[in-house]
């Protein structure tokens, strides 16, 4: 019985023997290996006698000290996942409190689902697999809508540590977004604020809106409309629904007794121009507190009265009267300014004559 286990040890003895250049030359037996003939010699060999002799060839034939066996590394700690986009997801940890005694050559993340189909039971391809040399490791290639449990190793010559897995399952989907309102109004007054939004397919229920204000949805756009009938600062956040990410979209409505007045002010002049000639310098009102011009259901301003062939536009809170008449005679025009809680009307005459 002890020959034929003494054989088997004698593979694992043979390894632990290097030559001074740190490889075992292919044949060569050290003085100290047990060989075929000293068990022939010798049937008496207990196993205390194979580990002694085991432990001092070791000890004799690695160079500068005794061998230091290596192990996988240790686990890694602290694993987070991250959506990052409908089909990805950033996966972050920390190394391991131990090398194995090897350096880390690099780290090994799994993406695995929750609750796969029965067809992605039977395919591989339904775990996805994404290495990395550090923190964090981006998975791409995941499903949108399907949760994903992920599993971090850490790598060294020996092999791979026990696996780490997240706590919290992670859904890629398209994220939620939405603008951020920050506006002043009045009480009772008539009013209507968009918040644009990506990802969210509707809308749930809103938290802080004053009272009087309500909101909708369509087509990406959040709408805000009513009279407030409070005073004060209300803090808003509505519930969207669909997607991931921020889930709300917020803001601010500061509502006071009444807004500062919308003063339309007056045409920069009032001019005699050419038909068929354009006005070599524009018209300008530089209303005060106006916050645009109103537009037709075409998109075009509301600008009642011009000549056919001039246009009103509102940049930089400056209105600006431009183009070249086609027809002659004198016109009256007025442009609605939009303010914060009333309508002022712009105005002015624009006189057309032959050449």
């Amino acid at each position: 019985m002890f020959r034929i286990l003494a054989f088997l040890l004698l593979p694992v003895i043979c390894l632990a023997q290097v030559n001074s250049n740190g490889e075992k030359p292919t044949g060569e037996l050290l003085s100290n290996e047990i060989s075929p003939n000293d068990m022939k010699r010798n049937a008496s060999f207990n196993l205390d006698e194979i580990k002694v002799r085991w432990k001092k060839a070791a000890l004799e034939n690695c160079t500068g000290g005794p061998c230091v066996s290596i192990t996988p590394p240790g686990p890694v700690t602290n694993i987070v996942a991250t959506v990052t986009s409908p089909t990805s997801a950033s996966v972050a940890f920390a190394k391991p409190a131990s090398d194995g005694g090897s350096p880390i050559t690099g780290y090994e993340v799994t993406a695995t689902p929750t609750t796969p189909s029965a067809p992605a039971k039977r395919k591989s391809s339904a775990t996805i697999i994404a290495k990395g040399d550090k923190s964090p490791i981006i998975v791409e290639g995941l499903t949108t809508n399907v949760s994903y449990n992920f599993s971090v190793l850490a790598l060294n010559a020996a092999g791979g540590s026990t696996p780490t897995v997240t706590v919290t399952p992670v859904t890629p989907c398209k994220p939620n977004t939405a603008t951020t309102l920050e506006t002043e109004q009045c009480k009772d007054c008539l009013t209507e604020f968009i918040i644009n939004t990506t990802g969210a397919t509707g809308i749930g229920n809103d938290i802080g809106l004053p009272p009087g204000l309500k909101a909708t949805w369509s087509e990406d756009k959040i709408k805000i409309f009513g009279k407030p009938e409070l005073k004060g600062t209300f803090s808003f956040s509505i519930y969207l629904k669909g997607g991931c990410g921020s889930e709300f979209a917020r803001g601010s409505i500061l509502v006071i007794d009444q807004c500062p007045r919308t003063i339309a002010g007056q045409p920069s002049l009032n001019p005699t121009i050419f038909v068929n000639t354009f006005l070599n310098t524009p018209i300008t009102f530089n209303p005060l507190n106006a916050t645009d011009i109103e537009v037709i259901s075409d998109g075009s301003p509301f600008d009642s009265g011009l000549p056919p062939g001039m246009t009103a536009s509102w940049a930089n809170n400056i209105i600006t009267i431009s183009g070249k008449p086609t027809q002659v005679g004198t016109f009256d025009y007025r442009i609605r300014v939009l303010g914060n809680c009333n309508n002022e009307i712009a105005e002015g005459v624009i006189l057309v004559i032959d050449l």
